[in-house]
């Protein structure tokens, strides 16, 4: 949809003067003030290391149309500056504006883990039969979101928006923003417990994406997970549809191929086939089915979700397997928490089977208080596993130590150089690989450094 100048100045509820160029046509919008282009509008939008207002003369020069911003400029533009109460809101405005007037069905994909690999799946299942978009990469915050949606053309059929939460505010201003017709609560478990404290805050904060639902919309949600079950009953009068509820769909992982592909058996309406695709592990099943229940809803036939399965790619870093040489890899650094860790560690030591399995692990952030009792019960969770090496990087690796019970048995790493060091005096002749942890944590270079090594 095409945006003038008064368009943003009306939606954005700015105060300024337009000079003249309230007629002029939006090109696109910006917060980078490397990638503005001419005719562009650049919100000015302050983040935890740059500001935007202080790039605001360099968006000029290079031809934006007018400026976004919530406080005065460090010099006098020649162009049209609209203030506003805060820029993030401001984005979230336009944002809503244009989901308010795209003829698209907006599905919101919210969870402690798995947004991103269901909303994928969803994606190359979908386009089978309709016109679909989605959020770029995991763009799922109150800067993200908008970001993607500008991006859209308006004209497409379905919108897949997976929604992130840190805190108790955030799912009431990105509900506002997407106003799904469909509402997907995937799972929920110990993350971003910071700002949501515990589990039951987590499940309350997600399920309140159903306030935000349309007046005809619907939600799908997983009933394995008894917190969810609980708070869905805040919402009598949205119509539900629950995972283990509905068995006309079934997702059962069977094992893996020779050629290192995850064999699926899935049941449709009636009918059972096999499928083989790029992943593979017991936690993807929860995603397929959520998928498989989407393109029902959507009207697809058996042979458009077949060839949808067998054009599936997923985003890197998300239990990514590789033969490394002599060695399988699984590449899951992307991130992590309690939830994916848990699935993780069960998927590889189901994978690795008399394989020795080398875990290469780090923290799981934005725990809170439980960060110290979710690391210990790390360290148990590995007693379990028993794989032949641990290799860790963190702060938290003295809590892990010690749930884990076993002096000196994990091997602490600070870097991926001393991590390649280690792994060459140990001189494996065979292996399989996890890497996991939260981002923060930087397990992706790791994972580059071990593939120029090996």
């Amino acid at each position: 949809m095409k945006l003038r100048l008064k368009d943003i100045y009306l939606i954005t509820r700015a105060i300024g003067e337009l000079k003249g160029q309230e007629d002029k046509a939006i090109k696109g919008i910006k917060i980078d003030s490397r990638l503005v282009e001419e005719g562009d509008i650049f919100f000015c939008i302050r983040g935890n290391r740059f500001d935007g207002h202080s790039f605001a003369q360099e968006a000029e020069k290079k031809g934006a149309l007018a400026l976004v911003v919530h406080r005065p400029l460090e010099y006098e533009p020649h162009i049209p500056v609209l203030l506003v109460d805060d820029t993030i809101k401001a984005l979230g405005r336009v944002a809503n504006f244009l989901r308010k007037n795209s003829k698209a069905k907006v599905v919101a994909f919210t969870g402690s883990a798995g947004k991103t690999t269901t909303k994928e799946i969803a994606y190359f299942l979908l386009k089978q039969r309709h016109k679909v978009e989605r959020n770029f990469k995991n763009w799922n915050n109150q800067i993200g979101i908008p970001l993607s949606i500008f991006n859209f053309s308006g004209e497409e059929d379905i919108w897949l928006l997976e929604v992130g939460i840190n805190n108790t505010y955030d799912m009431d201003e990105l509900g506002e923003i997407v106003a799904p017709d469909v509402a997907v609560i995937l799972n929920v478990g110990p993350c971003h417990l910071e700002g949501l404290k515990n589990v039951k805050e987590v499940a309350k904060n997600k399920m309140k994406l159903l306030q935000f639902l349309t007046s005809s919309g619907i939600s799908f949600i997983n009933d394995k997970y008894l917190e969810l079950v609980e708070e869905a009953k805040k919402y009598p009068r949205v119509n539900k549809i629950y995972f283990k509820q509905e068995d006309s769909i079934q997702v059962k992982f069977k094992g893996i191929s020779k050629d290192k592909k995850g064999v699926f058996i899935i049941k449709w309406i009636g009918e059972e086939f096999e499928v083989e695709l790029p992943f593979w592990g017991i936690q993807f099943e929860d995603n397929l089915k959520c998928a498989l229940l989407l393109s029902k809803y959507f009207s697809l036939t058996k042979e458009e979700v077949i060839q949808g399965l067998k054009t599936i790619e997923l985003p890197q870093h998300r239990f990514n397997f590789f033969q490394q040489g002599v060695f399988g890899v699984i590449d899951d650094s992307y991130n992590a928490n309690p939830l994916s860790m848990r699935a993780s560690l069960y998927s590889a030591k189901t994978i690795a089977n008399e394989l020795p399995l080398i875990l290469v692990l780090g923290d799981m952030a934005e725990l809170g208080a439980a960060t110290e009792e979710e690391h210990l019960n790390l360290g148990k969770l590995l007693r379990e596993i028993n794989p032949y090496l641990i290799f860790y990087k963190g702060k938290n690796y003295r809590f892990v130590a010690q749930g884990y019970g076993k002096e000196d048995s994990i091997l602490e790493v600070n870097n991926e150089d001393e991590f390649i060091s280690y792994i060459k005096n140990y001189n494996l002749k065979k292996g399989l690989f996890l890497f996991k942890a939260s981002r923060s944590i930087g397990l992706d270079n790791f994972v580059n450094k071990f593939k120029r090594e090996f």
